[in-house]
């Protein structure tokens, strides 16, 4: 995978270490989740679409027309006022 550095450069970089770096910046730009941990969080809810590859792990897309975060980034830990929970066991939105 090609990554540009800082000074516009492309260099070869493994999968991981792309998206260790991209987790990272994400986070410094989004902090919601620092308060309390509530049970209502992205992960849980049926809106809540997974990212493919290894950023999928902890980032994903809501995809409740009823929740202001429709169609943006949102981290795992994060919440919204139209929080829906899956029923137990079913997978995320797709």
């Amino acid at each position: 995978m090609r990554h540009d550095d800082e000074k516009g450069k492309g260099r070869d970089e493994p999968a991981a270490e792309v998206a260790t770096a991209i987790h990272r910046r994400w986070a410094r730009t989004r902090r919601p989740w620092r308060g309390p941990v509530t049970d209502e969080q992205c992960l849980l809810c049926v809106g809540y679409v997974p990212l493919s590859g290894p950023l999928g792990a902890d980032w994903g897309v809501c995809a409740r027309a009823e929740s202001p975060q429709d169609g943006k980034l949102m981290f795992e830990h994060e919440s919204c006022p139209a929080f829906t929970p899956k029923p137990h066991g079913e997978p995320s939105a797709q």
